[in-house]
């Protein structure tokens, strides 16, 4: 199965680092343990099954995907929102 790229390489929660190593090669990372720490061990294992379920929704119909984006995301962050 093939993952959604938009989930894949959108990051919203992180700013990325960019740094050039001395080959002059590009290396990014995103700083998501800071950003991580804002929640408890259960929170993001929630979140993060919640965006596999999205990210097999999407791979798996033609649904609009900022719409399915957007519900998942509502449903991260209201943890009563209702699962579709």
């Amino acid at each position: 199965m093939y993952l959604n790229p938009y989930l894949n390489y959108h990051r919203p929660c992180a700013q990325a680092d960019v740094k050039i190593d001395e080959k002059g090669r590009k290396r990014v990372s995103y700083k998501a343990p800071p950003q991580a720490k804002k929640y408890t061990q259960g929170e993001l294992v929630r979140a993060m099954d919640l965006l596999l379920r999205c990210n097999q929704r999407l791979v798996s119909s033609g649904l609009d995907e900022a719409l399915v984006m957007q519900e998942t995301l509502v449903q991260i962050v209201l943890p009563h929102a209702v699962a579709a």
